[in-house]
């Protein structure tokens, strides 16, 4: 991946760390782990999480992955 791709997942990261208030590692490993899910590129669902068309939450980062933002 490019530099700016790079980037978007960095800063994504950064956002879930302080949406669910885990360390950056943790939120790599829930990123990555429901781009998996998806059968989504990380860059492209970090890209939603950064744009805040996704937002990621402790009650649904179980089975059921993040929280749809809607508004």
């Amino acid at each position: 991946p490019g530099e700016w791709q790079q980037a978007v997942v960095h800063q994504a990261t950064g956002m879930i760390s302080v949406q669910l208030s885990v360390p950056l590692a943790e939120a790599l490993v829930r990123l990555r782990a429901m781009a998996f899910s998806r059968d989504q590129p990380i860059v492209e669902l970090s890209r939603d999480v950064v744009a805040r068309r996704l937002r990621f939450s402790e009650s649904t980062c179980g089975p059921q992955g993040p929280e749809e933002n809607r508004g």
